[in-house]
């Protein structure tokens, strides 16, 4: 049996979990932070970019003290984020410019409302319904 695992990441809104995989798939180490969430009011629901950021340097770092601890290589990773959240990054100094809007933030329904008569062309243009969940509207 090779020595070499495969490091899947998984950036969730709760937690930040990362999980060593053998060459069986059978999972060997699992380590998790867990996330803070900011429910400002019933529609308005945001997370630090700086601790999702964090959390996700912390189990990686974790997982790489884990697998030369035991002598394993990673050979591959993959990752895997929350859908539809949104944050802006300044350019030039890899800042967040404000908390991320979580995929539970529901801010624009009403923004979203005015476009109900269009809402059959969105979707044949786009695919994706009207919906304050997903990211385009957050923009």
């Amino acid at each position: 049996m090779s020595n070499f695992h495969t490091l899947a990441i998984d950036q969730g809104t709760h937690m930040t979990r990362a999980l060593l995989f053998n060459e069986k798939g059978e999972a060997v180490a699992t380590f998790t932070r867990k996330i803070a969430i900011y429910q400002r009011n019933p529609m308005e629901v945001e997370q630090s970019p700086d601790e999702i950021l964090s959390s996700v340097r912390q189990v990686v770092a974790e997982s790489v003290r884990y697998a030369s601890k035991h002598s394993l290589m990673i050979k591959r990773a993959g990752l895997a984020m929350q859908r539809s959240g949104v944050v802006a990054w300044d350019r030039e100094t890899g800042q967040a410019l404000s908390s991320m809007l979580s995929w539970q933030d529901r801010r624009a329904v009403a923004w979203l409302t005015s476009f109900s008569s269009h809402k059959q062309a969105i979707v044949q243009r786009t695919g994706l319904r009207l919906s304050p969940h997903y990211g385009v509207s957050k923009l």
